[in-house]
């Protein structure tokens, strides 16, 4: 059985209706605005965790040229344990050069979860701040 609606509820669901209609273009807009600056902000951040991931590499080239350099015989050019010496040198330069990448990469994608983990929380805060304030049901 309906219930009959009292001339006190109407009026304030007229108003509710009326406030609703004026807030719309707010609420509207403050989902689009907040939408740009997730975007917005979020390209930002991942555009700047990937320019520090970069490559960093030592060079021990320049040092085993000075070294060569020194003595202008060839003799250091030809020997078996100081090729065996340069070349272990250069594969860990390498080597270490490669772990560093990966921790600062794996470092940095658990700082950009984190971050839209945030930034997600905040936005979906706001938007249902302003459905309250909006009264919708």
């Amino acid at each position: 059985m309906p219930m009959k609606e009292l001339p006190g509820n109407a009026a304030e669901a007229r108003r509710t209706e009326q406030w609703q209609r004026k807030l719309l273009p707010f609420m509207i807009w403050g989902i689009v605005v907040m939408g740009i600056i997730f975007f917005t902000t979020s390209l930002f951040q991942l555009w700047y965790f990937h320019s520090k991931v970069d490559f960093y590499q030592t060079d021990l080239q320049p040092v085993f040229e000075t070294f060569e350099r020194r003595d202008s015989s060839a003799v250091y050019q030809w020997n078996l344990q100081y090729l065996y010496l340069k070349t272990g040198a250069m594969l860990e330069q390498n080597v270490i050069a490669r772990r560093y990448h990966q921790a600062n990469s794996a470092m940095l994608a658990r700082i950009w979860t984190r971050y839209l983990g945030f930034v997600t929380g905040m936005i979906l805060t706001l938007v249902g701040a302003i459905f309250v304030l909006g009264k919708l049901r």
